[in-house]
């Protein structure tokens, strides 16, 4: 199964685009000399730098009576809770194409089944439950039992993620104690996270590619500040890096629009979570256990 895709192969290192084309795409030459060929086009298809890269224009949503009743609700989720915590944020209207970004690329069609159903230049208001939701969804996963000692959790796509061990609630009617990988869905916000004098998308690509299309100029979004590109999300190998992302021409949101992004045809992954476990005896002369509360 394959996709097709908007890469930011004109941002990546040799090395890098390299082993995208050859691993992650479908590329009939991903050598080096091939590579860099492609390249050279990539960069012509991108342009010049993005105006005010990394700096958008941030309006707050806090106080705009229109909105905050969703808003609200949202705030007072547990799971916005649970991911934001003592955290400061804020809701806010973001200028898309300043915005700099650092995944290697878009899918089309993900962003059509997200952005599809909206009118052109939709309003805050019905991009609020897009970019916004309030409902936290339980992502689609399947688990296979290993009877040696372990299970195995497979997801369709990328949008799975542990996040911790820990025991689970035991249901008083049975006498059965459990522990375990936590895992959850990864934040369903766009989110936006500021490093710096700097802005960057760290959640909602497809979303904001599929509202820049139509037309849509500024986002709404949760903002927050973060100390490292680490926390921003920038991963070695895994992302775009540090080195592009601070230079005079970084990759920006302004690269969804105009047909400045190079097409791609990428291969369909699932995701894999594997929790094992071993059962053993160890003579011990200590004290007994004490009892858990």
């Amino acid at each position: 199964m394959q996709h097709s895709a908007l890469s930011y192969l004109a941002f990546m290192e040799d090395e890098v685009a390299q082993a995208y084309l050859s691993q992650v795409c479908y590329c009939s030459d991903a050598s080096i000399e091939s590579v860099r060929k492609l390249k050279q086009e990539a960069k012509k298809r991108a342009g010049p730098p993005t105006p005010k890269s990394g700096k958008p224009n941030i309006q707050s949503l806090r106080g705009v009576a229109k909105y905050q009743h969703h808003l609200e609700q949202l705030a007072k989720s547990p799971a916005f809770g649970m991911t934001f915590g003592n955290a400061q944020w804020d809701f806010a209207l973001v200028e898309i194409d300043p915005l700099l970004t650092f995944q290697f690329h878009v899918l089309s069609q993900r962003s059509q089944e997200h952005c599809g159903h909206l009118s052109a230049r939709p309003s805050v208001a019905e991009m609020l439950p897009l970019c916004l939701p309030i409902a936290y969804t339980t992502p689609t996963h399947r688990t296979y039992h290993n009877p040696a000692g372990g299970v195995l959790i497979e997801a369709p796509d990328g949008n799975i993620a542990p996040v911790g061990t820990g025991p689970a609630i035991p249901d008083p009617n049975l006498p059965l104690q459990w522990a375990g990988a936590i895992f959850m869905p990864h934040s369903p916000w766009v989110l936006v996270k500021q490093f710096g004098q700097r802005f960057y998308l760290a959640n909602g690509n497809h979303r904001v590619y599929g509202l820049r299309q139509l037309g849509v100029t500024h986002v709404p979004c949760v903002v927050t500040r973060v100390n490292s590109l680490d926390e921003v999300g920038v991963r070695p190998n895994g992302t775009l890096g540090k080195k592009v992302l601070d230079s005079t021409n970084p990759p920006t949101c302004g690269h969804y629009a105009g047909n400045r992004l190079f097409p791609v045809e990428v291969r369909h992954f699932r995701r894999f979570i594997s929790v094992t476990w071993s059962e053993y005896t160890v003579f011990d002369d200590g004290p007994p256990l004490s009892p858990v509360a």
